[in-house]
């Protein structure tokens, strides 16, 4: 013997979730929140293009340095090629790292 499923008796011959559909609609604050959530999750997807940092190296640390208390000087020269363009990383090795 095979089960029923239940019937619903939603006027009209309504789908089930157009109620919900329409009782979401119909509350400013639910909709505030969904907005509110989907503009989060869009800002965070898509931080990374929408304020790109282009600094090569930004994060490289030398311990014997930052492992120093503040206010330790020291007097470092610039060893990087002049022509940095050749070394920057492509669109697949930003989104990646």
């Amino acid at each position: 013997m095979h089960a029923k499923w239940p019937k619903f008796d939603i006027p009209g011959n309504h789908m089930p979730y157009s109620t919900f559909i329409q009782r979401f609609r119909s509350n400013p604050l639910a909709l505030l929140a969904a907005f509110s959530i989907f503009g989060a999750s869009w800002v965070a997807l898509f931080a990374y293009w929408l304020a790109p940092d282009n600094t090569p190296h930004a994060n490289r640390q030398i311990p014997e340095i930052a492992l120093q208390n503040p206010g330790f000087k020291i007097t470092a020269f610039n060893l990087m090629p002049s022509n940095t363009a050749a070394n920057q990383p492509g669109f697949l090795e930003k989104t990646l790292c």
